[in-house]
């Protein structure tokens, strides 16, 4: 149970919360999902909207990530070789957050972070090795999805079952 006047007792009755962590180079991308996934009931963090100019910004998007329940890591060949990228993955692993990577863009030689790259990912381009087709709703529908299954409640009612 939620302690009185803490973060997931003021939302319990919202949808999940999430931290986007991307490069800037995806910016364009990053808004139209950022609204995307407002429309449909997800509290979606985007350091360009929710930091102040002139406010510290590194301790800015620490809170962010702190106060989000998932980090959905918007993959491109950008982000995957982007420091501060990186750092973020680092503090969010760090907090223990479940990430979501999304991948917009053909990764080619590029290497994700560590932390990324035992995890599942969702596609928004066509990846055949992946059988994904690239339609930018279903991997939508996949990412709303993930964030609002709780898998190890699932996992342990099977169990139960």
């Amino acid at each position: 149970m939620a302690q009185p006047g803490s973060r997931s007792e003021d939302r319990q009755d919202t949808g999940p919360s999430v931290f986007l962590s991307y490069s800037r180079d995806d910016l364009s991308f990053v808004q139209r999902l950022h609204k995307k996934l407002k429309d449909r009931g997800i509290e979606a963090h985007l350091d360009h909207d929710d930091i102040e100019k002139g406010e510290a910004w590194w301790e800015r998007l620490q809170q962010l990530m702190t106060e989000s329940d998932s980090v959905v890591f918007v993959l491109s060949k950008a982000s995957a070789g982007s420091k501060v990228c990186r750092d973020e993955v680092d503090f969010a692993e760090s907090l223990n957050k479940r990430f979501i990577p999304i991948v917009i863009d053909d990764l080619e030689d590029v290497s994700p972070p560590a932390a990324l790259q035992r995890l599942n990912y969702i596609f928004f381009v066509a990846d055949e090795r992946a059988g994904a087709t690239g339609d930018v709703d279903t991997g939508l529908d996949q990412l709303i999805r993930t964030l609002t299954t709780d898998i190890d409640w699932i996992r342990e009612h099977t169990r139960l079952g």
